[in-house]
């Protein structure tokens, strides 16, 4: 049996359990256990496929997401990634290492990077890209842990990246941006829904999580997300230190007048969106200013006749890898300039 998770990361256990009942003690021990199956010494270099794995079912809720294209990044962008760093425990490797906070650009794009790989048909197949892909992930995580606890990490907090942590990150990048979606005035069937579950799931798998965090169905996957964020404590200055590297992503990427100006605009929408989609308790928590116009003006474009049907879903890739390849260009440039 498991034991306990350290305190530090159940600040709200208390809460939790007046709401949930004594049933969230059996999601407590997760919080501090990492990865115990990843060989470091010799990691494989692909994940093995589950046999419960559906590959139609991946390739259907990867469909789902790509046919929504740019707006599924700004979900992506404006409130998976938030709600992520509500966690002042969670968040504690990503400011160890300062990765979030000097290098939040690099770090957005290749996160953007492998949501988009995953989400691609045939990607979670057996045998498929995403796999393999995963399991570099794997070793990066186990990695970035073992650098932490040789470092000095905190005994208190358990384990760096823990099952809770990379189960919740699974969440985000599937069921949690389908509620964002929906938000937005997406139209989204209930089976639509299930099958970004089920591929949430065997991305979670493949990176690790084990099996008592998985879920299969939307509703089971926003009632694990909130059953696990229920046991944090609040947001703190390190959570709205990420919030603010991830609004100046664009006056980072800025060289010139024009891009600085548009830098401006660019902000002043996130910030207003990543409000709106968080609500007035989350955004207050981290620092934002809440603007009640842009859901609506986004709304306009999300009921637009056909925009959004599978059948333009290649056409959304195209434009989500021209924004990814724009602002890889940039990155570029900046780094050239600075030798």
């Amino acid at each position: 049996m498991l034991a306990t998770a350290p305190y530090a990361r159940l600040a709200g256990l208390a809460t939790a359990e007046k709401r949930y009942g004594p049933q969230i003690h059996k999601l407590a021990p997760w919080f501090g256990v990492g990865d115990t199956s990843w060989d470091l010494a010799s990691p494989p270099h692909r994940v093995e496929a589950p046999p419960w794995l559906d590959a139609k079912r991946c390739d259907r809720g990867g469909l789902v997401l790509r046919r929504h294209g740019v707006f599924a990044s700004m979900v992506l962008r404006a409130y998976a990634l938030p709600l992520s760093y509500l966690s002042p425990v969670g968040i504690r490797p990503l400011v160890a290492s300062g990765e979030l906070l000097r290098q939040a650009a690099p770090r957005l794009l290749r996160t953007a990077n492998y949501v988009v790989e995953t989400h691609q048909q045939g990607a979670m197949h057996p045998g498929g890209p995403g796999w393999q892909t995963a399991a570099s992930v794997r070793t990066i995580h186990q990695r970035i842990r073992q650098r932490l606890i040789e470092e000095g990490w905190p005994e208190e907090f358990g384990d760096p990246i823990p099952q809770a942590d990379v189960a919740v990150t699974a969440l985000l990048f599937g069921p949690l941006t389908v509620k964002g979606l929906r938000m937005l005035g997406m139209r989204i069937s209930p089976q639509e829904a299930d099958d970004v579950a089920h591929l949430s799931r065997a991305i979670a798998y493949s990176q690790g999580v084990v099996a008592e965090l998985h879920t299969d169905t939307h509703n089971d996957a926003i009632d694990l997300f909130e059953r696990m964020t229920s046991l944090n404590g609040p947001a703190d200055d390190d959570g709205r230190a990420l919030m603010r590297a991830l609004l100046d992503i664009p006056y980072t990427l800025a060289k010139s007048k024009p891009q600085l100006a548009m830098a401006s605009l660019q902000k002043s929408f996130y910030e207003g969106l990543t409000a709106e989609l968080l609500g007035d308790a989350q955004a207050k928590a981290l620092g934002l200013a809440k603007n009640d116009s842009v859901i609506r003006r986004l709304r306009r474009i999300t009921q637009t006749p056909g925009l959004f049907h599978p059948r333009l879903a290649p056409v959304h890739d195209q434009l989500i890898q021209s924004i990814l390849k724009l602002g890889e260009a940039r990155m570029q440039a900046l780094a050239s300039a600075a030798t």
